[in-house]
């Protein structure tokens, strides 16, 4: 079942102050000073009304919609609020086992694939579709 609710009534709501404590702290970590920056960015998410869509993970809590969530409004804090370039972060649950995310993504890639659109047009904006091999 899904829930609408802002940030701050899912860390409420669900209890994850911890992840989200783990996942500010991983944003400011890449700036100049960490301390004021979390401080900030936990001031304007507190303050952030927007409502998102949070929906039960198969141990029936609320922690990748949450973290997937949190992310959007980091992002949609540093733009609106001008806090500078949005760091790329790395953010690893500890509980994730990387033998599971192996199995999840296949390092094969098939250059061979017949694509139906051709994606040197589609880059350029042509709308061509490449007839089918068939």
């Amino acid at each position: 079942m899904s829930k609408w609710m802002t940030i701050s009534e899912a860390v409420d709501a669900f209890d994850l102050y911890n992840l989200f404590s783990e996942i500010i702290d991983s944003y400011s970590d890449e700036m100049d000073d960490p301390e004021a920056v979390a401080s900030e960015l936990i001031e304007l998410l507190e303050e952030h009304e927007e409502e998102y869509e949070f929906s039960s993970d198969s141990d029936g809590d609320y922690s990748e919609s949450f973290e997937r969530n949190l992310r959007d409004a980091i992002g949609y804090v540093f733009e609106e609020f001008n806090l500078g370039e949005l760091p790329e972060v790395d953010y690893v649950d500890p509980d994730t086992d990387e033998d599971d995310l192996a199995d999840i993504y296949d390092d094969k890639f098939d250059d061979d694939i017949k694509h139906r659109v051709d994606m040197d047009a589609y880059e350029e904006g042509d709308d061509i579709e490449e007839e089918d091999a068939d």
